[in-house]
This record gives C-alpha cells, structure tokens and sequence, in this order.
C-alpha cells in the first residue's frame, strides 16, 4: 500500500498529515532539522511513500532532500495549487495541521498529473543562492542610494553625520556586489554544463548575462518538464480566461500562479525585444495588427522568450530564428 503524507513546514517544525491504512490520519509534528528529520523517517520506515509540500523558500529544502535520499517520492508544489484547491473543498479553518491534511489529499488525488521533485547538483544551488545573495545587495544598495538622495535633498540639522555613514555604506554593498558578481562567474566557469547553458542563453535576442545568470538561477531543470506548457505554467504565463456560457466576463489575462521571479527576470528582455529586436519584429508586428495593446505584447514576448529558453536548456542548442516561429 502507498503510505500519502503532506507536509506543512516552516522555520522550526514540520506538521504532518499521514494516511494510515484504511484511511486513518496520523498528525505529528518534528523539528525541522536533522533530528526531526531522523524521527519522521523512522515512522515511514520500510514503507512506500509520496509525500509533498508547498515550495516556500528555503525552509523545505533540506528535508525535500532528506526524504528524497530515503527514497521517498516527493511533490513540490506552487502553494496557489494548495490554496485554491482548499477553497474549492470548503476549508474554512487554516492551522498547520489543516494544510498538511490539505496537501495529502491534493497529492492522493493529482500525484499521477504531479511530476516528482529531483535535487539539482550542489552546483545549482551554490549559483542560486550566491545570485539571491547578489540580488539582496543590488535592492540594498537602491535602498541606500534613497536615502542618500533624502539626506542631500535637505538642509536639515544633523543630515551631514548620516550621509557620511550612508555613503560609507553604499561603498561596502558596491564592493560586495563586485565580489559576489566575480563569485557567480567564477562558479559557472567551473561547469562545463553550467557554462554551455550560460553561453547559449545569451545567443537568445534580448538576453544578456545578468539575464541569463538569473535564468539558471531560478529555472528548475527543464528536464523535470515533459513539454514547454509545464515551463509556461511554472512561471505563471499560461493563460486564464473566466467564460460561462455565452458570457465572457473580462479580458484574458496571464494566471500569475507561478514564479514571481522568473516573471520580473523575463521582462525586460520582453521590453526590449518587443522594441529594439529585428528578430521578434515580424512576432510583434503580427500582433498590433491584431489590435493587440503594448503591454499585452509584451507579455507575449516574454511568453514567446520562455519558449526559446526552454528549447535552448532541454536541447543543449543555441538560439535560432526558427524558435520564434
């Protein structure tokens, strides 16, 4: 019999939900560390089990991991699947240990439609996490740099001594994002895979390195999708069109159920293709002669660039014009 287990994790613990055989539930609750880890995998000893969890940062990382090296099959899932399966079975309360139950029903129900987590190689994750650590800086040192601007904008008394310190402050993060940009370069050199798929990445019109290193970063292995529809939903470009009967109530609009990051990294590329590339040119063309707004355009290159991505990581290729057809 397959042992069901939903997973409510955050900071210091986990709560599970685990379907017993003839459908009694077991909840508990572990630590989240190795030693909480250890607890949980001894109560799914010697047993076949699924389990899955909601991808919320870096709080699931390590037991995903765990549970995947004791052979567990494990589901990260888009905590919107969650949250809007639990509005369509009426769940009104929303503790811990109801999410978890939430989560094992969903995965009782959908793991066939559900492909199953892989770890990347440790690699990977030194690249995503030096990139998110970049990232921090880069939104430190915008952050600063308003202050500053507060600070000269002003004759009020005392503003010297903090512009001082400010700038002082905006030389350290400028020094950090230098060292942490050499680190990711550095890093990607180091990987013969890591470097083609950096390479190739630019070939794509409207992507440059920071683009292309955000895209390894925060991409999961295109091989864990079966076709580019996955990748599309992933990052919340797919469609979602409201119609009932005859009646159609609003535009389409993308669903947004996905990597809010993936999304931000994708359009300025869109923007800039939309305006400045020959190569989507005729792609956009076709569009504004539909009648097409320009912010709607721009969604659809940047659609349209997933798709490039997408082929370029599963076929290890460089860009060719033939992908925007």
């Amino acid at each position: 019999m397959i042992i069901t287990v939903g997973i409510d994790i955050s900071k210091d613990k986990f709560d599970v939900c685990i379907e017993k055989e003839g459908g009694s539930l077991d909840r508990r609750h572990f630590k989240n560390d190795q030693s909480g880890f250890k607890q949980f995998g001894y109560l799914l000893k010697n047993k076949h089990v699924i389990a899955g969890l909601e991808s919320t940062g870096v709080y699931g990382e390590n037991l995903c991991q765990f549970l995947y090296d004791s052979g567990v099959t494990v589901y990260l899932m888009n905590p919107s699947q969650i949250k809007y399966y639990a509005k369509s079975i009426m769940k009104r309360s929303k503790t811990d240990q109801v999410d978890a139950a939430v989560i094992m029903q969903y995965i009782k129900l959908h793991a066939k439609t559900l492909t199953p987590w892989q770890p990347r190689s440790t690699v990977y994750n030194q690249l995503k996490s030096i990139y998110r650590c970049l990232k921090t800086f880069k939104e430190n040192r915008v952050r600063t740099q308003g202050y500053i601007e507060a600070c000269t904008s002003t004759d009020r008394c005392g503003q010297s001594d903090a512009l001082e310190s400010y700038e002082v402050l905006l030389k350290s993060i400028d020094l950090q994002i230098q060292q942490l940009e050499k680190k990711l370069l550095n890093l990607i050199e180091t990987c013969d895979e890591l470097n083609l798929h950096y390479t190739h990445l630019q070939t794509i019109p409207g992507i440059g390195e920071q683009t292309a290193i955000g895209l390894l970063s925060e991409m999961p292995d295109v091989k864990n999708f079966q076709h580019v529809k996955q990748c599309v939903a992933y990052a919340g470009l797919n469609p979602s069109i409201k119609q009932s009967g005859t009646s159609v109530y609003g535009a389409g609009r993308i669903s947004k159920t996905g990597s809010k990051e993936l999304r931000n990294l994708l359009y300025m590329p869109a923007l800039v293709g939309k305006n400045n590339c020959k190569a989507y040119k005729p792609f956009v063309d076709r569009l504004d002669e539909k009648g097409k707004k320009p912010k709607v355009i721009v969604v659809a290159v940047m659609h349209k660039i997933l798709r490039i991505v997408f082929a370029v990581l599963k076929k290890g290729v460089p860009f060719d014009a033939t992908m925007i057809s």
